[in-house]
């Protein structure tokens, strides 16, 4: 159950993490910024 929870956490991240890549996309912003606010 608990890892089960996990995963979905996890997918939900990926999710925001790619709307954000999806706008920075649009706005021009460096991938590179969005990858290190993520990993911090």
């Amino acid at each position: 159950m608990e890892k089960g929870r996990m995963n979905i956490e996890r997918i939900e991240t990926a999710e925001e993490l790619l709307e954000d890549m999806k706008e920075c996309f649009l706005n021009g912003t460096s991938l590179k910024v969005i990858l290190i606010s993520y990993l911090r």
